[in-house]
């Protein structure tokens, strides 16, 4: 008579511990690394949004300086200084929507605006504008910085 254990239509295969206890480790090996990687990922998301944000508020003062009329020294929106065939810089402060903060516990970013003399026989100017945050640190030790040109014709 033949032994049941022995037919082979009744074999159950499985996985021997040593090779489930490898399939483990090589997972939490793989989902450590992929865990690793989470912090630098999100720090380089939130660089990415203020770099992006910075970017958005320089075309607002670049906006604001180009609407200023030639007849005033001072934009509407900012309250930036144009001093007239004279260099000169500005600062804001400001808030995450664009706005002049109130404060400098409520800014988050500062925009500090230099303004060129135009050069001879040149009725144009320019102006660099720095947006640095965050907006209580040193230019020279901010986390992040976008800087732009522009030209301003104030004729």
């Amino acid at each position: 008579m033949k032994n049941p254990k022995r037919s082979t239509g009744n074999l159950q295969q499985a996985f021997s511990l040593v090779e489930v206890t490898i399939a483990l480790g090589i997972v939490s090996f793989c989902l450590i690394a992929i865990l690793g990687l989470l912090p630098a990922g999100l720090n380089t998301n939130k660089a990415s949004v203020q770099q992006n944000a910075a970017a958005n508020l320089a075309t607002l003062v670049a906006s604001d300086l180009r609407s200023t009329p030639a007849t005033t020294n001072r934009s509407m929106y900012y309250g930036l200084e144009l001093p007239a065939g004279s260099t000169g810089n500005k600062s804001v402060l400001l808030d995450e929507s664009g706005g002049v903060a109130s404060d400098a516990a409520s800014a988050v970013y500062l925009a500090t605006v230099t303004v060129a003399a135009p050069a001879s026989g040149v009725t144009a100017s320019s102006a660099r504008i720095l947006i640095t945050w965050p907006a209580a640190a040193d230019i020279t030790k901010a986390s992040g910085s976008f800087e732009t040109v522009v030209g301003l014709n104030r004729n």
